[in-house]
C-alpha cells in the first residue's frame, strides 16, 4: 500500500472518529444526563479524531525511518553466511542493491543464485 493511501485511510478513520465523539456526546447532552457536558461536543470530536489519527501517524512515520534498515537487515538474513561474513560495507551495499533491482526485474548480466533466490522473497 503506498503512503497516500495508508494517510488517506487514516484521516477517514478520523474524521469517522470525529463523526462518532461529537454524535455520542449530542445524544448524551439530548438524553437529558445528569451533568451537563463540559465541553462543547465538538471538542468531544476533535478528541477522539487525535486518538484515532496521531498514533496512527506516529507509527507510519516511525515505520518510514525505519524500513530501509529493517528490509536490509531481512535481505542480508536470507542470504549464505559465507557471502556476506568477509563482506566490506561497499559490498554488502551492492549485494543490497543487486537483490533490489533482481526483484524489480532490472538484471544485469547473470546474478549468483543466492541472489535470485533473495530476490523472489
Amino acid at each position: 500500500m503506498s503512503v497516500v493511501t495508508l494517510i488517506g485511510v487514516i484521516l477517514v478513520l478520523a474524521i469517522m472518529g470525529y463523526w462518532l465523539g461529537r454524535s455520542r456526546a449530542l445524544a448524551m447532552e439530548r438524553g437529558g444526563a445528569s451533568e451537563r457536558l463540559n465541553s462543547l461536543p465538538q471538542y468531544y470530536g476533535y478528541y477522539v479524531a487525535l486518538w484515532c489519527g496521531l498514533p496512527a501517524i506516529a507509527l507510519l512515520l516511525i515505520w518510514l525511518l525505519a524500513q530501509p534498515v529493517v528490509v536490509d537487515r531481512l535481505l542480508l538474513a536470507s542470504l549464505p553466511d559465507d557471502m556476506t561474513a568477509t563482506a566490506t560495507p561497499a559490498q554488502i551495499d551492492l549485494m543490497v542493491a543487486t537483490i533490489k533491482n533482481a526483484a524489480s526485474g532490472i538484471v544485469f548480466g547473470q546474478p549468483k543464485p543466492e541472489i535470485t533466490a533473495a530476490a523472489d522473497l
